[in-house]
């Protein structure tokens, strides 16, 4: 073989230079999985308000033993939110619904809801559909726990259900967020049961919880 060709053929494999690769980059998914859970701060904790049950109404052979309604501990699920871009009404898709398998379903937590708005009283003569709503709100004091017999929480208005979460719930470590059930709210959004008398419309109810 002429010197010409064996330079051609000798130790070829060692001079053949490595290919340049591109950097393996995992699909989107993949990386959102793999990220790091939400801190506490991007989570929210959720109450539950209903008015009192009077203990004369109370089905259980023990008032002690019956849900008598108030401000409920915190719910066991949690809201993961941004808080620089999640408003109050976008924070209701999470609440309700869940994608599984690309069908959207009532999360357990609304079905729970659901369950009890059920069974709630409607003084107020909310339609059916209606009657099913919620609401939010906030408590008035920094410590539920040390609050007066009959505190009620403040409603959020319909209207502000645009603001960022985060207006109204600077602190998502002290501060949760209270779902209250539309028929526990008079049609001018005050947190009462009672109407006055010949008030059909529940325009000069008073809150006397």
């Amino acid at each position: 073989m002429p010197d010409g060709n064996r330079s051609l053929y000798a130790g070829h494999a060692d001079d053949i230079p490595e290919p340049e690769r591109p950097p393996y980059e995992a699909p989107l998914d993949i990386l959102k999985l793999s990220e790091e859970p939400a801190p506490d701060e991007h989570r929210l904790t959720l109450r539950l308000f209903r008015h009192p049950l009077p203990c004369s109404e109370a089905h259980s052979y023990i008032a002690g033993y019956s849900d008598l309604g108030g401000l409920s501990p915190r719910l066991p699920t949690v809201i993961p939110y941004a808080p620089e871009r999640t408003t109050l009404a976008r924070l209701r898709i999470p609440i309700e619904v869940v994608n599984v398998d690309g069908m959207l379903r009532r999360t357990s937590l609304f079905q729970e809801l659901l369950a009890v708005m059920v069974e709630l009283k409607n003084p107020h003569d909310y339609p059916s559909a209606a009657s099913l709503g919620y609401r939010f709100g906030v408590w008035p004091e920094d410590d539920c726990e040390k609050s007066a017999p009959g505190t009620v929480p403040t409603i959020i208005p319909k209207e502000d259900e645009d603001d960022l979460v985060a207006k109204w719930i600077p602190d998502p470590l002290t501060r949760d967020l209270i779902i209250v059930p539309q028929t526990q709210l008079d049609p001018e959004d005050r947190c009462t049961l009672v109407r006055c008398a010949g008030d059909e419309d529940g325009k000069r109810s008073l809150d006397v919880f």
